[in-house]
């Protein structure tokens, strides 16, 4: 795992879902400044680096990691990442906390 100490969040998603692998390209692609760090949610040091997320079905919900070490699931992550994003900080703003999507 590289080391996501010189980036702004941290998105953990599932390597093998397509729909994250998408997401997770369209993100990085965006990402010009590189203030994103992805990890996959099967890499085998993800646990040992970040302990506060076991227990976490990490494979059901892309998750954000802040600097300051907060962690977002869902939509949430998802704003999270937008924000720093240039041009797509609006789209981040859209998604509110907490917001909920049919499932």
């Amino acid at each position: 795992m590289s080391d996501p100490t010189t980036r702004e969040g941290i998105l953990v998603y599932d390597s093998q879902c397509n729909l994250c692998v998408a997401t997770k390209a369209w993100i990085e692609e965006r990402d010009l400044a590189l203030r994103i760090t992805f990890v996959s949610a099967h890499e085998p040091s993800l646990l040992k680096s970040f302990p506060e997320l076991q227990g976490m079905d990490l494979l059901a919900e892309i998750t954000w990691i802040g600097e300051d070490m907060r962690i977002k699931r869902g939509a949430d992550a998802i704003a999270a990442a937008l924000l720093l994003l240039p041009g797509w900080s609006w789209a981040g703003k859209l998604l509110l906390p907490g917001m909920e999507f049919p499932r």
